[in-house]
């Protein structure tokens, strides 16, 4: 996704948009904290994406931030994918491992684009993930992949991050019951953390919480 410049009247910071899901704002200050005055667009709540903690647009916060950390926020139904560990640079390392992180509080959709990252080939896979939530039960929906490109992993495990969420029941993968030991859940942060088992790229996968 591309990111743009954006600026707010009156504000004595910039803020980046990275597609119409991701705000960040830069962090830069001497110290080991930094202190940053974020404004959160009107129409969408925004979820910081390492505290787990919820902003109501058009409002105004001072966020406080490590040098291990920095102000990231997540717009209500966005997605956002991620590697599951570090590796040095993307080229040359398929994606086996990939966490999807979820901001509760409205539907949302999202499509991931991969390439083997070297050739000048542009061949690259898509795939398709939808999130959908009512009183009742939270769920992401992972499409099989339409492409394929040189390189491409034939299993993945996925790790789910379901942020501003509340206390499961149950949680069903593929429809069936999640033992309690694949999946965690922080009252602190109302953040749900669900790892699956590997399975093949091209198999559909669908993550359900079942609320108490």
């Amino acid at each position: 996704m591309i990111g743009s410049r954006r600026s707010v009247a009156g504000a004595q910071f910039a803020r980046l948009r990275y597609g119409p899901d991701v705000l960040v704002a830069p962090a830069a200050s001497p110290g080991t904290t930094a202190t940053t005055s974020m404004w959160f667009p009107p129409g969408s709540d925004w979820t910081d994406y390492f505290t787990g903690k919820t902003y109501h647009g058009g409002t105004t916060a001072q966020i406080t931030t490590g040098w291990d950390t920095m102000p990231v926020f997540l717009r209500s139904g966005g997605i956002m994918v991620t590697r599951s560990g570090d590796v040095p640079g993307d080229a040359g390392h398929p994606l086996t491992a990939a966490t999807v992180t979820v901001a509760g509080g409205h539907r949302g959709a999202f499509t991931l684009y991969e390439d083997d990252g070297q050739s000048a080939s542009a061949k690259g896979a898509t795939t398709g993930m939808t999130y959908t939530e009512d009183a009742h039960s939270a769920t992401l929906a992972i499409d099989a992949p339409h492409g394929s490109y040189r390189g491409r992993p034939t299993q993945r495990t996925w790790t789910v991050r379901f942020t501003d969420a509340k206390a499961p029941s149950a949680v069903l993968i593929n429809g069936h019951r999640s033992p309690e030991n694949t999946w965690t859940w922080d009252p602190a942060t109302k953040t749900v953390i669900v790892r699956t088992p590997a399975q093949p790229v091209t198999r559909p996968l669908t993550v359900r919480l079942l609320n108490s």
